[in-house]
C-alpha cells in the first residue's frame, strides 16, 4: 500500500513537472537523472548537458543556470551552453528573463545573452521577472535595472541602506533604514509612499504593491502608478497574484483587488487559500474550490493531500489515487493506465 502511494505521489510530482513547469517555461524544464548526468528538456527534446554531477541548477523562462561540477557556473539558452564564470558564484537567482548573480559585493545581470555589471558595492538585491532592485553603499543610491536600463535615487542620508525589500515581477517596494522611507519602483520611476516609518507591513504582486498606509492606518494598494483606498482596517491575512490582491478582510469576508475593484469571493474565511499568478484556490469546509476568471469552481468535494497549480491550471491527487487535472473550467482525469 505504501509502495503505490509514493509511486502514485512521484507520478503527480512527474505531471507537475511536465504539465506545469514546461507551461510555464515555454518547454524549458531540467532533471537529474539517476545516475546524476544533468538534463535540459527544452521544445520537446531532451539534451545531456553534463556527464558528472552538478552542484545545484535553477530554471527560469528563457534558460537554466547552473553550477557544474568544477565551480563553473554556466548558462544553457536557446540550444547552447555558455561558461559564465569560474567560480565564485554561489548566491544567484533565475527568473523569467533574467538571471542576477553575485560575487563577494559584485552584482552581476545576464540578460539576452549578455552579461553586464551593475554594481561592486552592494551586499543585498531583490529580483522580479524583469526587475532588479538593490543598493549601491559607495553611492549610497537605490538602483534599478530595468528594460536594459539602470536607474537611480540617491539618498539624503549617508550610510541609508535598504531595511527591507520585495520585488515582484516588475515591480519593487523597499525601506530605506536611517531616513526610514517606504519607497516603490515601477516601470522607471520612484515613488515616495510614506516617510519616517519604522516599519511597513507591505506585499508585492505583478504590477501592484499592497500595503498597511502608516499614516491613516489603513489598507491601501499601488496599481499601476496609482493608489487605491482598499480597507478601512487592516485585514487578518492577505496573498498577491498578478495585478491583484486576495485577502480575507476584518470581518471574515473573503475578497480580491483586481483592476482598481473590489469583488466578494465568498462571506466566509476559508480554512485555507493559496495565490498564484491569476488562480486562487480556497477550502470551504470540505471542499476544494478555485476562483478563477472571476468566477468560482468546485474542484473536489474534498481538499487532496497533494496538489500543485500555476496560472490557469491545477493538478491533484484524488482518493483513489487518480491524477485529476482542473483546466478551463472543468475537471477531467488523467488516464495513464495501469
Amino acid at each position: 500500500m505504501r509502495g503505490s502511494f509514493v509511486k502514485a505521489g512521484l507520478f503527480l510530482f512527474s505531471v507537475l513537472f511536465t504539465l506545469i513547469g514546461l507551461g510555464q517555461n515555454g518547454g524549458l524544464a531540467a532533471y537529474l537523472d539517476f545516475r546524476n548526468r544533468f538534463y535540459v528538456f527544452d521544445k520537446g527534446e531532451k539534451k545531456l548537458l553534463e556527464e558528472q554531477a552538478i552542484k545545484s541548477y535553477k530554471v527560469g523562462g528563457t534558460c537554466v543556470a547552473y553550477v557544474d561540477y568544477a565551480d563553473n557556473f554556466k548558462i544553457y539558452e536557446n540550444g547552447e551552453v555558455k561558461k559564465i564564470e569560474i567560480g565564485s558564484v554561489r548566491n544567484y537567482v533565475v527568473t523569467e528573463f533574467l538571471v542576477a548573480y553575485s560575487m563577494t559585493d559584485i552584482l552581476k545581470v545576464y540578460d539576452q545573452g549578455k552579461v553586464q555589471v551593475l554594481s561592486a558595492n552592494t551586499k543585498e538585491f531583490s529580483i522580479g521577472d524583469s526587475l532588479i532592485v538593490y543598493y549601491d553603499y559607495y553611492y549610497n543610491s537605490i538602483n534599478a535595472y530595468y528594460n536594459g536600463k539602470i536607474y537611480s535615487k540617491r539618498l539624503r542620508w549617508v550610510g541609508s541602506k535598504i531595511s527591507k525589500i520585495a520585488s515582484g515581477s516588475n515591480i519593487a517596494a523597499l525601506i530605506t533604514a536611517e531616513d526610514r522611507n517606504f519607497w516603490i519602483f515601477y516601470k522607471g520611476e520612484t515613488h515616495l509612499i510614506n516617510e519616517f516609518v519604522d516599519d511597513v507591513d507591505f506585499k508585492v504582486g505583478q504590477d501592484i504593491v499592497a500595503y498597511m498606509d502608516n499614516n491613516s492606518r489603513t489598507f491601501k494598494a499601488f496599481y499601476k502608478g496609482q493608489i487605491y483606498d482598499v480597507e478601512n482596517f487592516q485585514p487578518k491575512s492577505y496573498w498577491m497574484g498578478r495585478g491583484r490582491i486576495v485577502y480575507v478582510d476584518v470581518v471574515g469576508n473573503f475578497k480580491t483587488f483586481y483592476k482598481g475593484k473590489i469583488a466578494t469571493i465568498a462571506s466566509y474565511e476559508p480554512l485555507m487559500y493559496q495565490v498564484k499568478d491569476s488562480m486562487i484556490v480556497y477550502q470551504e469546509m470540505d471542499r476544494f474550490k478555485c476562483f478563477y476568471n472571476e468566477k468560482v469552481y468546485e474542484i473536489a468535494p474534498f481538499l487532496p493531500e497533494k496538489f500543485d497549480f500555476q496560472r490557469d491550471l491545477v493538478v491533484y491527487m484524488d482518493r483513489a489515487s487518480h491524477i485529476q487535472i482542473f483546466s478551463n473550467g472543468e475537471t477531467n482525469m488523467l488516464d495513464y493506465g495501469g
